[in-house]
C-alpha cells in the first residue's frame, strides 16, 4: 500500500481560492499564480471556474490584430509581430467572423445530381463544396437507401430497391 504524499493536497482552502482571484484580477497568469502559491495551474484553472472567472486572459491588442485581420494579413504573421500566441489570434479571428469563407452550395441541384447519378458521393461533394458525409445522408435518405454498390462506373447504384429506380433506369 502507498504511503500518503505530505505535500500532496486534495483541495484548496477559502484563503487560497479568494487569493487565486485577487490576483487574477491584477493581471497574472495561472502559471504565475500557481507559482505564488505553490499549486498546479490546473487546480488554479479549476479555482477560476469554479469562481465562475474566465480562465482565459483577454488578448491584449485587440484593437491591433482587428486591424490587421481587416488589411488581410496572415494570422501568423500577426502573432510574431505582436508578439503573442498564434492560437489565441485564431481564435480572436474566428470569434469575429474571419475563417475560411464556405461554399455556399444548392440542395436542389445536389439532389438532381443524386437522382441522376451524376457522380460518386466523393465527386459530388467536391463539386457541390458539401462534406462526403452529408452527401451521403442526403444520397440514402433521396434514394431510400441503405447500403450502395462500391462501384466507380456506375455510382449510388445498389441491389436494394430505391425510391427512384424506375425513373433512372
Amino acid at each position: 500500500m502507498r504511503k500518503p504524499n505530505p505535500q500532496h493536497r486534495w483541495h484548496l482552502t477559502a484563503e487560497e481560492i479568494e487569493e487565486i482571484a485577487s490576483l487574477r484580477n491584477h493581471g497574472y497568469s495561472q502559471t504565475e499564480i500557481g507559482r505564488r502559491l505553490k499549486i498546479t495551474r490546473n487546480s488554479v484553472a479549476k479555482a477560476l471556474k469554479k469562481l465562475g472567472l474566465p480562465t482565459l486572459r483577454p488578448l491584449a491588442h485587440q484593437e491591433q490584430i482587428l486591424a490587421l485581420l481587416n488589411q488581410s494579413i496572415e494570422r501568423r504573421r500577426i502573432a510574431r509581430m505582436l508578439k503573442v500566441p498564434y492560437r489565441s489570434v485564431y481564435r480572436f479571428a474566428r470569434e469575429r467572423g474571419f475563417g475560411r469563407p464556405r461554399k455556399q452550395f444548392s440542395v436542389e441541384q445536389l439532389i438532381e445530381d443524386i437522382v441522376n447519378h451524376r457522380g460518386s458521393g466523393i465527386a459530388l461533394a467536391k463539386k457541390h463544396g458539401a462534406s462526403y458525409r452529408k452527401v451521403l445522408q442526403l444520397a440514402h435518405t433521396v434514394l431510400a437507401c441503405e447500403r450502395f454498390l462500391p462501384v466507380w462506373k456506375n455510382p449510388l447504384r445498389s441491389d436494394f430497391p430505391q425510391k427512384h429506380y424506375d425513373r433512372v433506369n
